[in-house]
């Protein structure tokens, strides 16, 4: 997803993450696409709804921070920088019968906004 947004401004972005969220915009999926199913004008494409949620919420506050640090006109502003990269693992451990238990865990995800304005 954050393939698809980077280089717009944020009022574009925000656009198309609300399109994704109502399931109006697919995002077109460009390395784990086996068994995904074609979307018109798209191919492959999915409609990652908490993931756009996720990317909303860190948008809007980098806006925030853009308004709180001065910025003029923040919606204008370009995404210059967006990125998803793997964050720290939370371990937990599920019990299973005859006293086992199997690995429970849950991955994370770091996500970095970098706007630009633009001249």
């Amino acid at each position: 997803m954050a393939r698809q947004l980077r280089g717009k401004t944020v009022d574009q972005a925000r656009d198309y993450l609300e399109g994704v969220i109502s399931l109006k915009q697919p995002v077109p999926m460009k390395k784990y696409k086996r068994w995904v199913a074609h979307k018109s004008g798209t191919g492959p494409a999915r409609y990652p709804v908490k993931a756009a949620k996720a990317f909303l919420k860190i948008l809007e506050s980098a806006v925030a921070n853009a308004e709180f640090t001065g910025k003029e006109d923040p919606d204008s502003m370009v995404l210059k920088v967006i990125n998803a990269h793997k964050g720290p693992t939370t371990k937990g451990f599920r019990p299973r019968a005859y006293g086992r238990s199997s690995p429970w865990n849950s991955d994370t995800v770091n996500l970095e906004i970098v706007l630009e304005e633009v001249v």
